[in-house]
């Protein structure tokens, strides 16, 4: 298992700060200057390249222009496979085509690999982040600060005859959720980010995963858009998450305040997902919502608030939170899970009235998402194989 905390450095003063930009400016140059070379073939793209080949231009220390290359490297291997996957869905089209018209034969004989397409230029880089190796910097103790972040710069000065690299010692305090990793594993490795202005240190933790729960009770979840977490036991979590996405539809694109409503929103996320306790949880059942916002029938309107909603935010916690406590995570197909009866199983849209589900066969009444959380359940437990025909079969039998 791997994990991360993110610290503000804001606790350095000012000349440390300036030290920082100028750091940030001069790597995203030589940066942006290894990726043009490499598209250029005027350098080798390699994982690792010795400094000897790396031409200097800002960054004289040759263990940060290292640094830059790796960097360059994953970025530009990173855009050509994007590039080459988004061309082999074109170049599958086309084929299909021409071998539908029995044209082109000569193109038909080759395969997409002989082609010999050359990629595009890399667009200018606008965002960067500086991965550290213990060759870099060292993490030293504190008295009123919890932690220091000694960094070896990429610039030197003289004493005498001596040339020396300069350092500077950045301060840090660890937070509610670093204390979290205390008893982990720190990675020897640290990431440097810069974030409208602010500038930002990641520390890496690794742990051993938990084996999985063999006893314990199995629990349902309804993943909704006004009540968060529904689950099949009547516990109800993030309740408030409903007027976050109002507030954040009503602000502007991009503004300050809509960035902010954006992090105050994860955080509620996280807040109210940690609320739920899985001591006493074995298997955890949720369904799969990859395709919730796609191919819906809503207006503009109800779209615009759904996307604030950020459901995948919350299946990725509750699978972190799953696998720190060896809880058996398992997505169930959504199909009807809203529609269907809880009680007799019967399956009617009709049932569903808002807030409050009224089955049309049976008569009970149940509130709504909680009537989901236990379809959820008992599509886990006791349906672990259900297949969307199966589903598709289930609704035309109701």
């Amino acid at each position: 298992m791997i994990r991360t905390s993110k610290h503000i450095l804001k606790y350095s003063n000012g000349c440390k700060i300036d030290e920082l930009e100028k750091v940030f400016k001069d790597y995203k140059e030589d940066l942006q200057l290894y990726i043009n070379l490499i598209y250029e073939d005027k350098l080798p793209l390699e994982k690792r390249l010795s400094t000897k080949d790396l031409p200097i231009n800002k960054l004289v220390h040759s263990t940060w222009r290292s640094i830059v290359y790796i960097n360059a490297s994953e970025v530009v291997r990173s855009l050509r496979e994007l590039e080459r996957k988004k061309r082999y869905r074109k170049y599958k089209k086309v084929y299909a085509y021409f071998k539908k018209k029995n044209r082109q034969l000569e193109f038909l004989d080759k395969r997409f690999s002989e082609l010999n397409l050359k990629y595009k230029k890399v667009p200018d880089i606008k965002r960067i982040s500086i991965t550290l190796n213990t060759n870099i910097f060292d993490i030293q103790a504190g008295d009123f600060f919890d932690k220091f972040i000694k960094i070896r710069l990429p610039f030197f000065y003289f004493r005498g005859k001596k040339k020396i690299t300069e350092t500077i010692h950045i301060p840090i305090k660890w937070h509610r959720h670093s204390l979290r990793y205390k008893d982990w594993k720190r990675k020897d490795t640290i990431q440097l980010e810069e974030i409208n202005g602010n500038f930002y240190a990641t520390f890496f933790y690794e742990k051993e995963e938990i084996e999985k729960k063999t006893e314990g009770t199995d629990l349902g979840i309804d993943i909704g858009y006004k009540k968060l977490i529904v689950t099949s036991n009547n516990e109800v979590y993030g309740k408030n998450l409903f007027s976050i996405y109002q507030q954040i539809s009503e602000k502007k694109q991009k503004s300050k305040n809509f960035k902010q409503m954006l992090v105050f929103r994860d955080n509620e996320i996280n807040r109210s997902c940690n609320q739920l306790k899985l001591d006493s949880v074995k298997s955890l059942f949720i369904e799969d919502l990859k395709n919730v916002k796609h191919k819906n029938k809503f207006g503009s309107k109800i779209n615009n608030k759904i996307q604030r909603w950020s459901y995948f935010k919350v299946i990725s916690k509750l699978e972190r939170m799953s696998e720190e406590q060896g809880v058996n995570l398992v997505k169930v197909l959504p199909a009807y899970t809203s529609q269907a009866c809880s009680l007799c199983g019967f399956v009617d849209s009709k049932s569903r009235r808002g807030e409050v589900f009224e089955c049309t066969n049976c008569k009970m009444i149940l509130d709504a998402d909680l009537n989901a959380s236990r379809n959820i359940l008992h599509r886990g437990v006791y349906r672990p194989s259900t297949t969307e025909d199966n589903l598709n079969n289930l609704k035309l039998r109701s």
